[in-house]
């Protein structure tokens, strides 16, 4: 008798998980990482952005719509976030009053078959940029945060390194990490179609991190960047903001991966460096379980600005390179 009802259970456990029960039970397991803090109608839109993010990016949540309102799974994650306001050009300031200068893209509208030129406008600094061909809306990769003497601006000068991509509506978005001079640590950089943000939460220096940039649902890109954090704690962090044009199957996408030093000023013997900036085991797809080491057939354009002198890469292969920029030649 208890063989048979234990054969009856399993028989109802394997029901139970065909109907959809495995489907509840990671909705609860959402649940789990949403602060009890967290109600009402933000409660239910950052639990759809959630269910829409791999589950492994889903322990800290932040989502930014288009019009600037910010919403989080912890209420404490949403104190994290600077807004920047456009003074000129490529330089913005906070609400403290400090400015600073942020990479600058130029406007683009992207068409099958177009072959125009879009990217970081001159005058904003020097970079390293890896441009894919249309129909691609995910890429990971582990990225070296420099440090030390690995690393060093002056003032009006900002070391970067991230990822991103442009959308089928012509909306860039620039979705990684910022060093600070100051504190030789790394914060976010997200910017998608308007002004930028960063974060008070902050990586260690000389450290490899895990970045990920996707398209989790039609209209919405994600970034999640794993690695310890200033108090030497491992943590996996995820923004997720509107951009119109991404789409899940990467129609009419290019995804891009970017080093550079931004300028408040563009000079080239301005003092600065930013060296060792090791990009490898670099993929590109359209999700977690559809993408492939990027190769030469991914490749639409790659761009050293100014120069091969002041933009040196040891390069071995379009999965891994080490990306190294002097302005103190």
């Amino acid at each position: 008798m208890l063989r048979r009802n234990l054969l009856i259970l399993c028989l109802i456990v394997a029901l139970l998980n065909s109907v959809g029960v495995v489907s509840a039970t990671e909705n609860n397991l959402t649940e789990l990482n949403i602060s009890p803090e967290i109600q009402g109608e933000e409660r239910t839109l950052i639990t759809q952005v959630m269910n829409t993010l791999d589950p492994m990016d889903q322990e800290n949540v932040v989502f930014i719509t288009e019009d600037g309102r910010i919403y989080a799974n912890k209420p404490e994650l949403k104190l994290d976030i600077i807004k920047w306001e456009k003074v000129k050009g490529n330089v913005y300031r906070d609400s403290k009053g400090n400015e600073q200068a942020f990479p600058q893209n130029e406007p683009f509208t992207i068409k099958e078959g177009e072959t125009k030129d879009v990217g970081i406008l001159a005058g904003g600094g020097p970079y390293r940029r890896i441009r894919s061909i249309t129909g691609y809306s995910w890429t990971s990769a582990y990225i070296h945060l420099a440090g030390g003497s690995d690393v060093y601006e002056v003032v009006g000068d900002t070391a970067y390194v991230y990822t991103g991509g442009i959308g089928s509506t012509g909306v860039e978005v620039d979705a990684g990490l910022q060093h600070s001079p100051t504190y030789d640590n790394w914060s976010f950089y997200l910017k998608a179609a308007g002004n930028p943000y960063t974060t008070t939460p902050r990586f260690k220096s000389n450290q490899d991190v895990f970045v990920k940039f996707y398209v989790p649902s039609n209209g919405n890109v994600a970034l999640s960047v794993t690695g310890y954090d200033v108090n030497n704690i491992k943590r996996t962090i995820s923004y997720v903001m509107e951009a119109s044009g991404f789409k899940t199957d990467g129609s009419g996408c290019r995804i891009k991966r970017c080093t550079t030093i931004a300028q408040t000023n563009q000079n080239f013997s301005s003092g600065s460096w930013h060296t060792n900036a090791h990009w490898y085991s670099c993929k590109v797809g359209t999700s977690s379980t559809s993408n492939h080491a990027w190769n030469s057939t991914d490749i639409y354009e790659v761009t050293n600005y100014p120069n091969n002198t002041h933009v040196v890469v040891d390069w071995v292969s379009w999965a891994e390179e080490t990306d190294n920029i002097y302005l103190n030649l």
